[in-house]
């Protein structure tokens, strides 16, 4: 299975790049984020065997879930984390603690607890 996701993520990179190039952005300047919505921790790293670096999770309890397992936890700084699902506000300071990138919002009650989170960690 681990050459089947390096030919499709060399696919997606090449169609990826191709994109970007016609849009006027560099090859390399877009984002790949695999969702492992239905991914267990062993398929994750075999994702990320094949160059991805970015995974999209769309459940805060699969997130921490799959960053607990020892295989996802190995990951250290390869991995970028992103939440690619609804936010609910009482969520967000887990989230932010957990990602790098939140896609969405979906209240103005999430906004604001994102905004004071930023504002009390710097961060």
């Amino acid at each position: 299975m681990r050459d089947t996701f390096t030919q499709h993520v060399a696919l997606i990179r090449e169609a990826l790049d191709e994109a970007a190039l016609r849009g006027g952005t560099p090859a390399g300047g877009a984002r790949m984020v695999a969702a492992a919505k239905y991914l267990d921790a062993g398929a994750v790293a075999q994702l990320v065997a094949a160059g991805v670096t970015e995974i999209g999770e769309n459940r805060l309890p699969t997130l921490v879930e799959k960053q607990a397992d020892p295989i996802c936890a190995g990951f250290g700084d390869r991995v970028t984390w992103n939440f690619i699902g609804r936010v609910q506000s009482r969520d967000v300071p887990e989230l932010c603690e957990r990602v790098t990138r939140i896609h969405s919002l979906q209240s103005q009650s999430a906004v604001r607890k994102l905004v004071a989170w930023h504002e009390s960690t710097g961060r």
